[in-house]
């Protein structure tokens, strides 16, 4: 009866120690994720995000991965709380998360939020036109005709003629807080 008995547990041990084995691990998801996002499939991209950041807490590039598909599955309420935690959590991309968390408070017309954030990614990554033009077309909209004078003129030639050539990159759809679809033409 013992050695039945000491069967059954080693048995049941080494049934669960495989299970442990084969359950999916956050990375796991958020390999699933990118690999929907990249095929468009963004609920599902969502859903594995969410799932790996369920998983592991720390998971950074799941919160990145979670606020750049959120908006696209039509979820951008956790868009400011996901881009802040990476920031928080980690030290690549920053720049990345800065604009799109710029971009985000700008939609919500916290236009002086929307500044300071791509200043931060202007000051980590300056090679990156974008966060230029975002701040310029931002400055636009905000009616702040002194600041953009000032912002215009501490511009060096190279940069304002970047500015002056849209890439594919600077051309984004953005939905305002009022649902509308708008096109920012960023680099006009």
């Amino acid at each position: 009866m013992k050695t039945l008995s000491t069967s059954i547990l080693s048995l049941l041990i080494l049934s669960l120690i495989i299970c442990l084995g084969c359950a999916k691990k956050s990375d796991d998801f958020l390999r699933s994720g990118l690999s929907n996002e990249k095929n468009h499939k963004y609920k599902e991209a969502l859903a594995d995000f969410n799932k790996a950041i369920e998983l592991d807490s720390s998971n950074a590039r799941a919160y990145l991965g979670r606020a750049m598909v959120g908006c696209k599955a039509g979820a951008c309420e956790s868009l400011d709380a996901d881009l802040s935690k990476y920031i928080e959590m980690t030290e690549h991309d920053l720049a990345i998360a800065y604009i799109g968390r710029g971009i985000s408070k700008r939609l919500q017309q916290d236009f002086r939020s929307s500044f300071n954030d791509l200043d931060k990614a202007i000051c980590i990554y300056p090679a990156d036109i974008q966060s230029f033009v975002f701040k310029e077309q931002f400055l636009k909209e905000s009616g702040d005709s002194v600041h953009l004078r000032e912002f215009r003129e501490s511009l060096d030639e190279q940069t304002r003629m970047r500015m002056k050539t849209p890439t594919k990159e600077c051309i984004i759809d953005v939905e305002s807080t009022e649902g509308n679809k708008q096109k920012h033409d960023i680099g006009k």
